[in-house]
């Protein structure tokens, strides 16, 4: 039964009166991070109006003892416990008018590390876009291969992958602009290590709101599939107005395609997307289809003419290729008259750094 507010007849009319259920048990906690005389604990959480009650036992013992009563948090570091010892917690909820709910079942055992056991340092970022970050850590000697955990602001630690044989990990499918933790353990020729602690967060890329206004929620790429305007996000962004029929473009468009692979031979990523003023949709179809562009739809004539306002394009004068960075600052409005060379592309993300470094 959910609270609220209920109505009942009297004599004179109506009268309320509120009723605030008692929680329910929720899923027991589960391990955050362990030390040699520490370990710390997480479960769901249920909201800012509920307190938790926290309780901890060894393993073979039947006496409960209280951690932490009450407490705001849904994470609960428990210190002064014994090395290499193995720890059972169970946690409840209190609600905003002081009921208790049931206790929740006992987790499952819980142990601190060895002391003076070796604990590898966290995780680092070394790669990001909109749907993964990349992650490197030193070396433990001894090492067979290492597991990764991963966790999202207020959720569990969740697998990312087990016995991988390198220092390298890519964590993909995550959703733009979310907060991600990381961490790694060891496995040894004599069992499983301690796990790091937890990174820094890692936030994946979003596009900034200034090319959502002008562009909309979707592009399509060179193949014609709809994709979510996040997938260009964390890049240098080119601009570019062309029509397939006009000359000038089908000189300059082979130029903009060889500049695109050298690139990203030199592991340089740039975003092309073209916005098209052809006449028909055949002739959009072919023109995007030969590059490795993306392109506002062809039906988004709105769109279109919103990016031609804001880019003082005149259609009788193409092409266009206007540069931005990443956060929308323009690099260069008449990159069509530039020398498209990894050096140029090296001065506009000078330029993307020092305006992000200025803001």
């Amino acid at each position: 039964v959910h609270g609220g507010t209920f109505y009942y007849i009297m004599a004179d009319g109506f009268s309320a009166f509120s009723f605030v259920p008692t929680p329910r048990a929720i899923a027991p906690p589960v391990l955050y991070e362990s030390g040699p005389d520490w370990i710390a604990v997480e479960w769901a959480n249920m909201g800012q109006s509920f307190s938790y009650d926290l309780q901890w036992k060894e393993v073979n013992s039947s006496d409960w003892c209280t951690a932490s009563n009450p407490v705001s948090t849904n994470i609960v570091k428990k210190k002064n416990l014994l090395p290499s010892t193995s720890y059972v917690f169970r946690v409840r909820v209190r609600n905003e008018s002081g009921g208790w709910g049931p206790l929740s079942d006992p987790s499952q055992p819980l142990s601190t590390t060895a002391e003076g056991a070796l604990r590898m340092d966290p995780p680092r970022l070394c790669g990001m876009s909109h749907d993964y970050l990349t992650i490197e850590w030193n070396a433990f000697e001894g090492a067979i291969s290492y597991d990764v955990e991963f966790k999202a602001e207020n959720s569990s630690w969740t697998s990312g992958g087990e016995n991988i044989s390198g220092t390298l990990f890519k964590k993909k499918h995550l959703s733009p602009g979310q907060a991600y933790h990381f961490r790694v353990r060891p496995k040894t020729a004599s069992g499983l290590g301690a796990w790091s602690p937890s990174s820094d967060a890692f936030t994946t890329l979003i596009t900034a709101p200034v090319f959502r206004e002008l562009f909309g929620n979707e592009l399509v790429d060179f193949k014609g599939n709809e994709v979510d305007l996040d997938e260009i996000a964390g890049n240098l962004i080119g601009i570019y107005f062309c029509a397939r029929h006009h000359a000038s473009c089908q000189l300059f468009t082979p130029q903009l395609i060889q500049f695109y692979f050298t690139l990203q031979a030199a592991g340089k990523d740039f975003r092309v997307v073209i916005v098209s003023l052809d006449e028909d949709e055949h002739s959009f179809d072919a023109h995007l289809h030969s590059t490795p562009f993306y392109a506002v739809p062809f039906n988004d004539q709105a769109a279109r003419a919103r990016l031609m306002t804001a880019c003082s394009v005149d259609r009788r004068i193409l092409p266009r290729l206007l540069v931005f960075s990443p956060t929308g600052e323009l690099l260069d409005k008449s990159a069509t008259s530039a020398v498209l060379s990894v050096k140029t592309f090296e001065k506009w993300e000078q330029q993307a750094h020092q305006h992000t470094t200025a803001s």
